[in-house]
């Protein structure tokens, strides 16, 4: 991630640095504006353009966030995907496990609803998993891709419509009976992951639960209405996600 944090270093200072600059801001202000910029650049009707009613929503954003001076990378933890203590096992167990990281960190920790929790994960309509697994970095949906359009990705609610229309189970027993035939379109298995092989597509446990019910609602609640709800209308998807992103952007503001 050296590329990307420097080149975010770059805008920060040159902000800071122009004289009509007016308020201070920090690295946590400009990692939050970067994620609201490129989900609302990227979103239609034309990817990639900023018009009136984009620049509006920007301007909207709030600053006033302090950098944390001693970061430690396992703070990471506290992200669901990057530790799951049910990687390995039964599939159907990884779906539930995956849940309740989710529950955990995003929604007990954090004050989400299990609402913007599934819409904050469709972050990953854009974006690859580049480094996480090496000589497999791969998109989550094709428009995700860096070069899915000649500017850039598309943010819609494509990665919920692949996960209620795309994903052929419709729950977590069925999709973990029979593997690999029932984790179609999955054709490679890895201990908390998924991967399509034919179209170079990758999926998080912390995704593919998304799908599907809770089978044990005291770990975490039901995902798969709010992903009905986003697969059936980007509006709607556009909608949540705004308003969870908006939380998450105000946590830590004085």
């Amino acid at each position: 991630l050296d590329v990307p944090v420097a080149a975010l270093e770059t805008i920060k200072n040159n902000w800071m640095a122009h004289p009509k600059t007016c308020i201070k801001i920090s690295s946590a202000d400009i990692i939050q504006f970067a994620g609201l910029f490129a989900t609302v650049r990227q979103r239609g009707p034309t990817a990639g353009v900023l018009d009136s009613s984009k620049m509006n929503k920007l301007v909207e954003f709030e600053w006033g966030r302090t950098d944390e001076p001693n970061c430690d990378i396992n703070w990471t933890d506290n992200l669901p995907g990057f530790n799951t203590p049910s990687s390995g096992g039964p599939i159907a167990g990884r779906c539930t496990g995956a849940g309740g990281e989710i529950k955990e960190k995003m929604m007990d920790r954090n004050g989400f609803t299990a609402e913007h929790a599934t819409a904050l994960i469709g972050a990953h309509t854009i974006g690859l998993t580049r480094f996480t697994f090496p000589g497999l970095a791969a998109p989550w949906v094709p428009n995700g891709a860096d070069n899915a359009t000649p500017d850039g990705p598309i943010f819609d609610n494509a990665f919920h419509d692949f996960l209620i229309n795309t994903i052929v189970a419709n729950d977590a027993v069925t999709f973990g009976s029979n593997p690999p035939a029932e984790v179609a379109p999955f054709t490679s298995i890895f201990p908390d992951w998924f991967r399509d092989d034919p179209n170079d597509l990758n999926h998080l446990d912390t995704d593919v639960t998304l799908a599907f019910d809770s089978l044990d609602t005291s770990i975490h609640p039901h995902f798969r209405p709010h992903s009905i709800t986003m697969a059936a209308s980007n509006v709607d998807f556009l909608d949540i996600f705004d308003a969870a992103y908006d939380k998450m952007s105000r946590l830590g503001v004085e």
